[in-house]
């Protein structure tokens, strides 16, 4: 059997050329959020981190390793963590 070559998604030029992406979850918006409270008024605390635009301002070569926080689009804050999504 053959192995399928691998890639390793080490910096955000390598994740977005090969389709991929990210995904953020901030812990502040998600402290807002109370199960009793109807779906219309809870605080959403993930969002699609746009790769192009984070590529622009930090550069290809960044790690995706230890890469400083991506601030949140709702709250501003910098408590949040990144995973990386599968290309569509």
């Amino acid at each position: 059997m053959s192995r399928m070559p691998t890639t390793t998604l080490d910096t955000l030029g390598r994740l977005y050329a090969t389709g991929h992406g990210l995904f953020g979850f901030c812990t502040d918006c998600a402290k807002l959020y109370r199960m009793a409270d109807p779906p219309e008024r809870c605080v959403p605390s993930n969002f699609d981190v746009d790769l192009a635009k984070l590529i622009e301002e930090r550069g290809a070569d960044c790690s995706v390793i230890h890469m400083a926080p991506v601030a949140c689009p709702r709250c501003g804050g910098l408590r949040t963590e990144c995973r990386i999504t599968t290309p569509p």
